[in-house]
């Protein structure tokens, strides 16, 4: 649960406009419940949070939790949370204010294109090889680029010269994003209840959630 406290702006009416003084004290705020569900597979944990106004962001989870392993055994151990954004891979990427990292994943024939000499590639050595981009120290690594780099990937699908995209950025919450193309699903909209006060119902939600989750963790 949250509040936003220190906060304390006249009240108005929604038909006449009249305003009142607001009975609230600054220590109060109304109350916000945040909703979510955590799944694990093998090497991951899937958070999914409900996002709204005055609500516990991401960042706010991860410092909370990390705040804890502080005072466990596994000190220098860290959780870090990364947001992976759905939807339209372009529009999404416009969206982002920050791109510190992209990851490109591309055929080793790379390699020799590079080098122009045979590479060959041990047995032990994956096929893929890892093109990594990283913006220079408070920058952020250009869009266009990124875009001309998807539209590669996206128009040689049959060949597979590139195989994956990865692109980690910042909100303007400062939350971490990952957008990822072997992620990237079309938005899903649930239908919940609300209670007189226009708050989400937990009951009606929570089953919800964990459906969800289950499922992520399956694929």
């Amino acid at each position: 649960m949250s509040a936003k406290h220190h906060h304390r702006p006249p009240l108005i009416h929604a038909v006449t406009l009249d305003k009142r003084d607001n009975p609230k004290e600054l220590t109060e705020g109304e109350m916000e419940k945040t909703h979510f569900a955590v799944g694990f597979n093998a090497d991951q944990a899937f958070l999914l949070l409900e996002k709204k106004q005055g609500g516990v962001s991401a960042a706010r989870i991860e410092n909370y939790l990390n705040n804890h392993l502080r005072h466990l055994r596994g000190r220098g151990q860290r959780i870090e949370c990364k947001l992976i954004v759905s939807g339209n891979f372009l529009a999404k990427l416009r969206e982002m204010p920050k791109i510190m990292i992209s990851e490109i994943f591309t055929s080793a024939d790379l390699l020799t294109d590079t080098f122009l000499t045979d590479v060959p590639m041990a047995t032990e050595v994956r096929e893929e090889v890892e093109l990594i981009f990283k913006a220079k120290k408070g920058r952020s690594i250009p869009k266009q680029l990124l875009s001309r780099l998807y539209r590669a990937f996206a128009s040689d699908q049959a060949n597979r010269k590139i195989s994956r995209m990865r692109v980690l950025g910042k909100s303007e919450e400062n939350d971490l994003l990952l957008l990822d193309t072997d992620s990237l699903t079309e938005s899903e909209y649930i239908e919940v209840e609300l209670d007189e006060n226009g708050q989400v119902v937990t009951e009606s939600i929570s089953p919800k959630l964990r459906s969800m989750v289950r499922t992520m963790i399956r694929e």
